[in-house]
């Protein structure tokens, strides 16, 4: 059975880890849960001193397990695990800018960034990994304390493909402690003269319905 276009093309999903490794675990949880087929998931640490790699490292191999969140909703998104051990690769950040090991198909790549570069510098670092490698069609930067519906990166590759002239999409996002609350409907207005952002679909009920291409059309940015 062939499998259809919106599949096809492959996606890096990119994490930032900076002494974090119980969000990023919970994260990677719900990521290698997802119902998109073709991506790489990318994790750069930004020099974590609380042995987050080794963390990460443990829970792809099924020594440890995530912690499960209280709220149900998002309990329901963890659970059951993920199938493991998960093959991953390390590398450091000279070989990451390089492309690694191009014949490598793991499914987890760990970047050491070898300082706190930041967010820009260490998602930089991660995204030259992607450059190197040269056979992506999309980057999902991922912040590592969320977590993701199972069709979120299906439904973000499916609007992108609709318009082949998007150059960035973004998802809508919920409150975590607060998961039927609406914090964005994927980006914000701006008003240039006082200088405010406002979050397009903020506190709306996640039972609302949503006219999307509304909320579009009002986006100043993602």
């Amino acid at each position: 059975m062939s499998v259809p276009a919106l599949y096809q093309d492959k996606v890096y999903i990119l994490l930032l880890n900076w002494n974090g490794w119980k969000d990023t675990i919970e994260c990677l949880e719900s990521v290698f849960r997802n119902d998109y087929h073709n991506y790489c998931v990318i994790v750069c640490d930004n020099n974590s001193q609380d042995e987050s790699l080794s963390y990460i490292k443990s829970w792809a191999d099924s020594r440890i397990n995530v912690v499960l969140p209280r709220t149900k909703a998002l309990r329901d998104l963890l659970t059951p695990p993920v199938q493991k051990p998960i093959a991953y690769k390390v590398y450091d950040r000279l070989s990451a800018e390089n492309g690694g090991d191009k014949t490598d198909e793991s499914h987890l790549v760990l970047i050491r960034t070898g300082g706190n570069l930041g967010f820009a510098g260490g998602n930089n670092v991660g995204l030259r990994f992607v450059l190197a490698r040269n056979d992506a069609e999309y980057v999902w930067l991922l912040n590592n304390d969320t977590i993701i519906m199972p069709d979120a990166l299906s439904r973000l590759v499916e609007r992108v493909r609709d318009n082949p002239r998007l150059g960035i999409c973004g998802s809508t996002i919920r409150y975590y402690h607060h998961p039927q609350v609406t914090q964005s409907f994927g980006g914000c207005t701006y008003n240039k003269w006082f200088g405010i952002a406002n979050n397009i679909g903020y506190m709306q009920s996640s039972s609302q319905p949503v006219d999307f291409k509304a909320a579009e059309k009002k986006m100043d940015y993602v």
